[in-house]
């Protein structure tokens, strides 16, 4: 029986490599020929002549295709983000649940994210990309399909977020992948000197970039030799060698002008701009700025580079005391930031978490995948697995309960245990002197067994459960009771007049406007209590305690450090 069992699981096994390389081959060859086709006309015509049978592939996978397909080409003709496009990219994302071909979904999930990344919408493209980019470093023959497009594309948006070693890393595979007549082999090479001298590594750019010179050189490529120039001058000017900065970049202006590049003019001036600048060359720095700006007036999805030469034309008129300019500048760079930040500004960027967010994701998909696999390719084992992952899931839920149940008497004990200590603090107090070292004594071991309460305090602060709510109430209520209350504060400001009465009266005469809040948190940090030590004790938060020195001293300027010494 078990020998039977492994045999029909090879031969289920064989069967669906098999059958997804030949599915994966076909989505090639008609990629191939949609590649050829730029206008929806065109498109449509190729489509009526060409049913899914003649490229031997599922009409489902068929049609997913062509949405893609003219959701891109819908995109180019507008030269915009639009509805249609992401209309019809929503209908694929629905499809593509229903196909359950993973090969496929990491193909299109990169086409999707690469038209939110072209339009600077970077939050939505991170959401495509990082499911594809897991797949990449963990599962990379699962990439099948355009495999050097998908390597491109989402090197281009690591780069463009910031993870330049990522994104070398996955354009370097594409470059590998890529013979070197391609359109693509060029622009591979000068990303890659991009990034490496963005990432700090103009080692590692310069024979890229100059490999890309010759090569657009020779193959007449005029825009692409002229943005490799713009490129080598940020190497220069980085040397300070800033005529050659400068002459790459004039050369770079003078061929994207004679191409009628908007885009790259406007960016090799403002290139231009900065050298100046760094030459503490005024003049040329304001011209240059200045050409840039008109340029970004009738380009679309460039605010990014507007802001830019914006706050270098700030950075002049401050430098020529031009206040109107300034304060009109100001007001620019104000809209513009509102405008920006949500698509492709830090804020945006920073809402794209690399570290602990995508790591959960990509958990869930790796099982999420592993689950539909099994489900589409392993119909024969689905009782023996099941009954397998019963037994497996019936003993992970005992350890998991014995383990909660561990938890919870440790929990209980811990916080009995704390409990205690705090009444034996308090009881020492009682029964001592009161002076001020003793006081001290007892706020060290009170603020200590506080922060022990409000850690986990933070462990039940995301449960919902109603146990984890009633601990948490019970926990708030002990350490409120062990804050400073009305008659521990009387008992320690009578005791501070009596040990210290020269500085507490003078303190009283030279400030007599402080509150009593103003007093506690002074007396405290006499003590030598830290920030968050005063804030515990007094049951505030940190930046309360601050804010209040920071007011203190913004009243007291001159004598604020007399309310300490």
């Amino acid at each position: 029986m078990k020998k039977l069992l492994y045999f029909l699981l090879l031969i289920s096994l064989f069967s669906c490599s098999h059958s997804t390389e030949h599915t994966s081959n076909q989505i090639n060859l008609f990629l191939t020929d949609l590649n050829k086709i730029d206008d929806l006309i065109k498109l449509e015509e190729v489509l009526a002549s060409k049913s899914a049978k003649a490229y031997d592939l599922n009409k489902n996978i068929y049609n997913v295709i062509a949405k893609i397909k003219r959701g891109q080409i819908k995109a180019k003709e507008l030269g915009a983000f639009n509805e249609q496009t992401t209309l019809l990219f929503k209908e694929v994302e629905e499809q593509l649940k229903i196909i359950n071909f993973p090969d496929l979904t990491h193909w299109a999930y990169t086409q999707i994210g690469f038209y939110y990344y072209t339009y600077n919408h970077y939050v939505e493209s991170a959401n495509y990309y990082s499911e594809v980019a897991f797949v990449m470093d963990n599962h990379p023959e699962q990439i099948t399909i355009q495999s050097t497009d998908i390597y491109r594309k989402i090197g281009y948006f690591y780069g463009t977020i910031g993870k330049y070693k990522k994104a070398i890393t996955y354009l370097t595979k594409a470059l590998q992948l890529t013979t070197k007549d391609n359109i693509n082999y060029t622009s591979l090479l000068n990303a890659i000197g991009n990034f490496a001298i963005k990432d700090k590594q103009e080692a590692l750019a310069y024979p890229y970039l100059i490999q890309a010179k010759n090569l657009s050189e020779s193959q007449g490529d005029l825009l692409r030799y002229a943005k490799v120039l713009g490129d080598l001058a940020m190497i220069e000017n980085n040397k300070q060698n800033w005529e050659k900065a400068i002459n790459y970049l004039e050369e770079d202006i003078a061929i994207s002008k004679k191409v009628d590049d908007k885009k790259n003019t406007m960016f090799a001036l403002l290139s231009l701009a900065e050298v100046y600048w760094d030459k503490n060359d005024i003049a040329l720095a304001k011209k240059a700025a200045l050409e840039a700006f008109t340029y970004t007036q009738s380009l679309n999805y460039v605010k990014g580079f507007e802001y830019e030469i914006m706050s270098l034309l700030l950075e002049i008129s401050i430098v020529e005391k031009d206040e109107r300019r300034e304060l009109l500048y100001r007001r620019n760079l104000t809209t513009l930031h509102e405008y920006i930040n949500e698509t492709e500004g830090e804020k945006a960027i920073d809402q794209i978490n690399w570290d602990a967010e995508i790591e959960l994701i990509n958990l869930q998909i790796e099982a999420q995948r592993y689950h539909y696999e099994k489900i589409n390719y392993q119909r024969l084992l689905f009782l023996s697995l099941s009954f397998s992952l019963g037994c497996i899931l019936v003993f992970v839920y005992r350890v998991y309960r014995k383990q909660l149940s561990k938890q919870a008497s440790m929990y209980e004990s811990n916080i009995l245990k704390i409990e205690q200590e705090m009444a034996e603090s308090e009881k020492r107090w009682q029964d001592t002197n009161h002076s001020l070292d003793s006081y001290k004594d007892y706020l060290a071991e009170k603020t200590k067994q506080i922060n022990i309460l409000e850690v986990e305090l933070n462990k039940l602060k995301d449960s919902t459960s109603v146990k984890s709510q009633t601990e948490r109430m019970k926990l708030e209520q002990t350490i409120s009771s062990h804050l400073m209350t009305d008659e521990s504060w009387y008992i320690f400001k009578k005791t501070f007049q009596t040990e210290q009465p020269e500085y507490f009266d003078n303190l009283m005469e030279q400030f007599p406007e402080l509150t009593d809040s103003n007093l506690r948190v002074i007396l405290l940090q006499k003590l030598n209590l830290t920030n968050q030590e005063t804030a515990n004790i007094l049951g505030i938060t940190i930046e309360a305690v601050k804010k209040t020195k920071q007011r203190l001293k913004k009243k007291y300027s001159d004598t604020y450090d007399q309310l300490f010494s």
